[in-house]
């Protein structure tokens, strides 16, 4: 007698209940992860921790959880509740952050349980291990963003579509549509490829109501949106978030080779931080996979158990497909974790292709082991070659930092755009060794280079003189960002008599150094170093010319 579907399904997941691998994985993910805690929101991250703070220091209302028009209520409601329990908590936010993140890792090990059975235990701790480690990644989970719990939601969405567990896949995906619209296009996109390479089989098998009747809590979350939107239409509010500068999507039917921002997209999912070994292996198992097909030979990704195996393993390469089409489909700016949604399904993908090159388990171990060390380097060091001469560099004391970023560098500021690894952290750290050498008096300026002060520097303790988030705790400062700021000081009737300078390294610095020599002598100048990493601040005296005037 020819098994039923569900009796395949549930002879298929029994099989490998070990989880060492995993929870190996969990465990020296947490040893790693909970010691950054400290680190204090900068740039977007401050921005949307400050979303947050407003809407929990208030009375409630949904609507105070959507920040910058994005459709993050959910998400940021999830966070919030830290802030409710200890407001001004940011170690609190970054825990729930964490735990996110470890159930987008059970989610890709349930993926990869579900659907390649022809990896052992420690391979598929290695594949987790991989989406954790990524240095994209890691570093946005101590980076308070929309992407990064998104592309954990969207694992974890797929894990339990794939296990037919149907209420909680609804749930994660309402959880994915309801923290950024990228969600809402992977949720719709996702929908339709399930229902028409994975359902089939289903409908034929059982009555077309019952298999409905099923999945109806798929389907919820398409019904919340349709609500959602109408809900902003009715109150007035704006219902999608939009670029500021030029149009938020491109045309959906080109391929625009010649926009550098998507060709620095297509090299944060590809290249990236030694992603370029998971895409050179991909594509090698694609090559092989071609000439085998036209000789009749087994599939291209491997040789799948089922039909319903194959049926799988061919949604989920089209799912990836769709995801990388749709992470670079909108495209303001070139930070690295707006493709983020690409690496989980890339990964999987790649298993196919391990499994389909090399059938030796030890051998396919040591090459996972070989990228992940290269991985958990490249979180604390830019060292990768090809990525260098990829993207360029700029120099951040004796290291070079890659120039993600989609202007020449004269006209760069870059702020998210340096968060592809762990070295931006060192940023703040000089930063608060400055301050503290400085002491500036709270009406003495503090002048960046050009567009510095978007939610930067993060605020310092007055007494530690560390990075903080209590604000009733923090240094009063008088910061200057860019030329423009500093001319309209430097024009106004009482001149400051003493100025700070910080030359950040991310920021083009040359504009109001000139300015501030035209008006003022240099007394001090001063290098603060660690590791090789340095930032050097210099102080100003009003000269005795003007003074004289």
């Amino acid at each position: 007698m020819t098994a039923s579907p569900e009796h395949t399904i549930k002879t298929h997941t029994a099989h490998g209940t070990s989880h060492v691998g995993l929870l190996t994985v969990i465990f020296l993910f947490l040893c790693a992860i909970l010691p950054l805690m400290t680190v204090a929101p900068a740039w977007d991250s401050a921005s949307f921790y400050i979303c947050i703070t407003n809407a929990t220091g208030t009375h409630f209302h949904l609507h105070n959880f959507r920040c910058a028009n994005h459709a993050s209520v959910l998400y940021f409601l999830l966070l919030g509740i830290t802030q409710y329990i200890d407001y001004g908590n940011v170690r609190l936010v970054y825990f729930i952050n964490i735990l996110i993140a470890i159930g987008g890792a059970v989610g890709m090990y349930g993926i990869l349980q579900r659907r390649n059975d022809q990896l052992r235990e420690t391979e598929r701790g290695l594949l987790a291990a991989l989406f954790l480690a990524a240095p994209v990644f890691f570093a946005h989970v101590i980076h308070i963003n929309l992407d990064m719990a998104m592309t954990c939601f969207f694992v974890i969405f797929l894990s339990f579509l794939l296990h037919r567990r149907w209420w909680l896949a609804g749930f994660f995906a309402g959880m994915m549509v309801f923290t950024k619209e990228t969600g809402m296009a992977l949720y719709a996109a996702t929908i339709v490829l399930f229902s028409i390479i994975v359902l089939p089989p289903f409908l034929r098998s059982q009555k077309w109501h019952r298999t409905l009747g099923q999945i109806t809590p798929l389907l919820i979350p398409g019904l919340g949106i349709a609500l959602y939107f109408l809900w902003l239409r009715l109150e007035g509010w704006s219902v999608l978030w939009n670029a500021t500068e030029k149009p938020m999507m491109i045309n959906p039917f080109l391929i625009p080779i010649n926009d550098r921002i998507f060709r620095l997209y297509l090299g944060n999912i590809f290249i990236v931080n030694f992603q370029w070994i998971i895409t050179t292996v991909i594509a090698i198992a694609l090559i092989i996979g071609t000439i085998r097909w036209r000789r009749n030979r087994s599939s291209v990704m491997g040789k799948p158990a089922t039909a319903s195996a194959n049926r799988e393993r061919l949604f989920l390469i089209f799912v990836a497909i769709a995801t990388v089409y749709i992470t670079t489909l909108v495209r303001p700016w070139s930070m690295a974790r707006y493709v983020l949604a690409a690496y989980p399904v890339l990964l999987i993908v790649f298993s196919f292709a391990l499994t389909s090159l090399w059938r030796n388990w030890i051998v396919r171990s040591l090459i996972l082991s070989v990228i992940l060390i290269a991985f958990v380097m490249s979180n604390l060091r830019t060292i990768d070659p090809v990525s260098k001469a990829f993207y360029g560099t700029f120099p951040f004391g004796t290291h070079a930092i890659l120039q993600i970023d989609a202007r020449p560098v004269a006209e760069s500021f870059k702020r998210d755009e340096m968060i592809y690894n762990l070295e931006y952290i060192e940023i703040e750290h000089l930063y608060s060794d400055a301050m503290a050498a400085l002491r500036p008096s709270p009406t003495t300026p503090v002048v960046m280079g050009e567009s510095g002060a978007f939610y930067f520097p993060p605020l310092i303790d007055a007494v530690t003189y560390r990075p903080t988030t209590v604000w009733n705790r923090s240094m009063k400062r008088r910061i200057v960002g860019g030329s423009w700021e500093l001319r309209s000081l430097l024009q106004s009737k009482e001149q400051p008599p003493l100025i700070h300078l910080i030359a950040f390294p991310n920021l083009d610095n040359s504009k109001v150094l000139t300015l501030l020599k035209d008006r003022y002598r240099e007394t001090d100048q001063r290098v603060f170093a660690h590791d090789g990493y340095s930032i050097t601040t210099s102080t100003f005296m009003l000269s005795d010319k003007k003074n004289s005037n």
